[in-house]
This record gives C-alpha cells, sequence and structure tokens, in this order.
C-alpha cells in the first residue's frame, strides 16, 4: 500500500521574525504535523511556512528513547494570502529522516496528522488557514 496526504494552506499575517531554526523564534505562521508510532516510541515530521528561515532546512532534531523529531521548512515568507497546495508521501518522509533513507525500512503505522499557527515565542500575531485535508491509501497491484 502506498499513502499520499494533501492538503492546502495560506497564510495571512507571518509572525514577525518567527524561524524555527533559530532558538526562541520557533514561531511558523503555518505548520502541519504528520505523527507515526512504533512501540513506545513517537516519530513526527512538523512542515513549516516560516517568516524568515530558509526553504529546505530541517530543524529542531530531536531523538531520545521516546520521540524523534524533525521540523521542515516548506516555504518562507511570502506570498501571503494566497492558497498552496501540497502533496507528500508519508513513507518518503519517515525513511528520509528517520530511516537513513533506506527505502526498504519498515514504516510505522500512521497514527495522524495535526495543524498549528503559532506566535508565542516572538510574542507576535500569526494567521493561516488550513483546507482540504486528504489522505490517501492505494493498494498496489501485484506485478505478473
Amino acid at each position: 500500500m502506498s499513502t499520499s496526504i494533501r492538503f492546502r494552506w495560506r497564510v495571512w499575517v507571518l509572525p514577525i521574525h518567527g524561524n524555527e531554526c533559530v532558538d526562541g523564534r520557533g514561531d511558523g505562521a503555518a505548520n502541519f504535523y504528520v505523527v507515526w508510532k512504533r512501540g513506545l516510541r513517537w516519530y513526527s515530521i512538523k512542515l513549516v511556512w516560516s517568516s524568515e528561515g530558509a526553504v529546505g532546512a530541517t530543524c529542531n532534531r530531536t531523538r531520545n528513547p521516546f520521540v524523534a523529531s524533525d521540523s521542515i521548512i516548506v516555504h518562507s515568507g511570502s506570498p501571503t494570502g494566497m492558497w498552496q497546495e501540497e502533496e507528500i508521501d508519508p513513507d518518503a518522509l519517515f525513511r528520509a529522516h528517520f530511516e537513513g533513507g533506506n527505502p526498504d525500512a519498515e514504516v510505522p503505522e500512521l497514527q495522524g496528522v495535526g495543524i498549528m499557527t503559532d506566535g508565542d515565542q516572538t510574542r507576535t500575531s500569526s494567521m493561516a488557514d488550513y483546507a482540504g485535508i486528504v489522505l490517501y491509501k492505494r493498494q498496489r497491484l501485484a506485478s505478473r
């Protein structure tokens, strides 16, 4: 089976100097979480629409016996007020971040997704919309 997640997000207000990769400024106007669990360990990827962070940067790497987590900056800054559509392969994300890119690594069951708009560290406003969140699970056809 293969899984994909599609969603749209649009930022209206970016937190001033928000940047997941800078201590004390870890606010993203829009954040989309993908979460898995294996045994007692929770795994999460946080996709971020940052005010200032570098697109493609991976920040906030956490690794301990109970949590493995990364934040990835997907968009930074403007345009505001315009929908952006994303489609992700959660299995590929998991393998890339938690299994060293091994394409054959087993991926634990997807536990869910989450959204958050954040401005507490910079103490500034942020505002975003989220829509059209769809999880697809497709069965692969066996080759003959």
